[in-house]
């Protein structure tokens, strides 16, 4: 048990440490989330500030979906947001770098929190 605490305390230090940007908590409900297919698979998310990245767009962050890549869970976390969506629920978009060209970037989303 507490091993566990300590893991949970040191990953928590490190995810800090590693995120540049978050939405603060948020509602879905009012937003456009829209699926593309064209490589890379990706879900993006309309007006949704991201306060902390120096991408272009900012108020657009992205879900890739491409695990090749590195991005892990994309599947999961898009089922998080429609789930959010769906119920009204909070979450707390947190991102990491920007993908894209450096005159037209995204945040790249890394964690989604689903809020009470």
């Amino acid at each position: 048990m507490l091993t566990r605490r300590i893991s949970g305390i040191l990953l928590a230090l490190y995810s800090g440490v590693a995120y540049s940007g978050d939405s603060g908590d948020i509602y879905l409900s009012d937003r456009v989330i829209q699926l593309v297919s064209i490589p890379p698979a990706r879900a993006i998310i309309y007006d949704t500030p991201i306060n902390g990245e120096s991408c272009t767009h900012n108020n657009v962050p992205v879900l890739l979906f491409d695990e090749e890549q590195g991005y892990l869970l994309g599947k999961e976390m898009y089922s998080t947001l429609i789930d959010a969506k769906l119920a009204g629920k909070k979450v707390q978009i947190v991102t990491k770098g920007c993908w894209g060209k450096k005159d037209n970037s995204f945040p790249v989303i890394v964690s989604i929190a689903l809020k009470n």
